[in-house]
């Protein structure tokens, strides 16, 4: 997050991933690498992270959201952990 989305946009988007069956969302805050590339828009707050999550649970979708989250850390716990829970 960080590059323009709302978190209305958050929640919906996490919404049409369990209509289409997705299990795993991951969320982390954009971070520009250098200074030739897009600047972020926001930095979204730690504790909207955990709402996020909280939108996952509501909807059925297991989502790890935190700022400085990247989709393959701690990727085989996070499946693990949907495979144990169906």
């Amino acid at each position: 997050v960080g590059l323009g989305e709302t978190d209305r946009e958050v929640e919906d988007f996490i919404y049409l991933c369990s209509m289409i069956g997705v299990d795993l969302v991951t969320v982390g805050q954009y971070i520009a690498p250098d200074g030739c590339n897009f600047s972020a828009d926001r930095y979204v707050p730690p504790d909207v992270f955990k709402i996020y999550e909280e939108w996952g649970r509501y909807h059925g979708v297991y989502v790890s959201a935190f700022p400085l989250m990247r989709s393959s850390y701690r990727a085989n716990d996070m499946l693990a952990n949907i495979l144990h829970n169906k």
